[in-house]
């Protein structure tokens, strides 16, 4: 009949919370946090002070959050070194292409290099290979093409030459155009002879 029959020493002699099952805020005291239960015909309530719910859960929080954060700032930690030890063979291989002269067609180092990265490094010592052997391919034709043509534009200038000495006047000034053009092809040539002899790093400059 909604007497009170049992309470503890700290509780009031009024109703707690209203005669509704669950969890509910205090009647009179608005700094609690009230539970009802009907069971066979009898009403239980049990509370519990706000302040104290509080402080509960904020230890609550302190003891599950703190270690989490801690747990995932540690993980953190780990997780960078790892990669850095991880990644420091690909800094040390992109250090020494960056920091290689353009004339030097050496075989990368494959010492210390991870497994994971040798097929890269095996294509890049490939690339240079053919890279030299292009760059050896294109000195020796140019070197080749300019001796070749050396011999028979010096025959053409001798030529011209006797033709000048015999020409008329009126034929003298095509003689002169073709001789400036001769000219200008063996300057050509001889840049090309100039070029063949340059390695790539003296090229880039």
């Amino acid at each position: 009949d909604k007497k009170l029959l049992v309470a503890s020493e700290n509780a009031v002699s009024e109703p707690l919370g209203n005669f509704q099952e669950g969890f509910q805020e205090g009647l009179n005291r608005k700094a609690l946090r009230v539970f009802v239960l009907e069971h066979e015909g009898r009403w239980y309530m049990a509370a519990e002070r706000l302040e104290i719910r509080n402080e509960l859960v904020r230890d609550i929080a302190m003891i599950s959050v703190v270690p989490a954060l801690l747990g995932t700032m540690l993980v953190m930690i780990l997780m960078g070194w790892t990669l850095s030890r991880g990644f420091l063979p690909l800094q040390q291989l992109a250090a020494a292409i960056t920091q290689r002269r353009v004339d030097d067609f050496t075989l990368l180092s494959m010492h210390k290099v991870p497994q994971e990265v040798q097929p890269l490094v095996d294509n890049l010592n490939a690339l240079l290979l053919q890279m030299q052997a292009s760059l050896e391919r294109e000195k020796r034709f140019s070197a080749d093409a300019a001796h070749e043509l050396k011999t028979p534009l010096a025959a053409l200038k001798l030529h011209i030459a006797n033709m000048q000495t015999a020409a008329l006047d009126q034929d003298m000034d095509a003689l002169q155009r073709i001789a400036k053009s001769v000219d200008d092809i063996q300057r050509i040539v001889e840049q090309l002879l100039l070029l063949s002899r340059l390695g790539p790093r003296q090229l880039s400059q």
